[in-house]
């Protein structure tokens, strides 16, 4: 399992906290770690807000070097009403160094109205996991297997 937010953080905890360019710099850094760390192994689980390609901008991790990968490529995509999306956001504790404090809820729920319209990533077979209700987990890692 290799969470971008995990390195990401632990670039927070070495190099300090700063404001968003210097939060934008070191996502950045934690992409490319993301990428190498991918490239060596035989098989993992990447977890990242990816950017979806049809997103102009820096903003998630670039998906473009997926495809480079060797093995199978499931992209697992959650479902989920983006009001609900918003609110868990919103509950949730990060390292200060997300500057998720700075974020008003309005635009956090305008972002993921606009992410729900654009859908899966495109990447490899798809996985479709509905998170707005209780999640059949049986259900989600029998369709994994399937994959594989």
């Amino acid at each position: 399992m290799l969470d971008k937010d995990d390195i990401l953080e632990a670039l927070f905890d070495g190099l300090g906290v700063g404001d968003a360019e210097w939060r934008n710099r070191l996502s950045r850094a934690a992409d490319e770690v993301l990428r190498r760390l991918a490239d060596q192994t035989a098989g993992a689980v990447l977890a990242s807000f990816w950017r979806h390609p049809q997103v102009i901008g820096d903003s998630g991790t670039p998906t473009g070097w997926l495809s480079s990968l060797s093995g199978e490529i499931v992209e697992v995509y959650c479902v989920c009403p983006p009001e609900i999306a918003a609110e868990r956001f919103g509950a949730r504790k990060r390292h200060d160094g997300h500057l998720d404090r700075d974020k008003r809820s309005d635009d956090v729920l305008t972002n993921f109205v606009e992410l729900a319209a654009r859908g899966p990533l495109g990447l490899g077979s798809l996985v479709r996991v509905d998170t707005g209700h209780t999640i059949d987990f049986d259900g989600i890692l029998r369709q994994l297997e399937s994959r594989f």
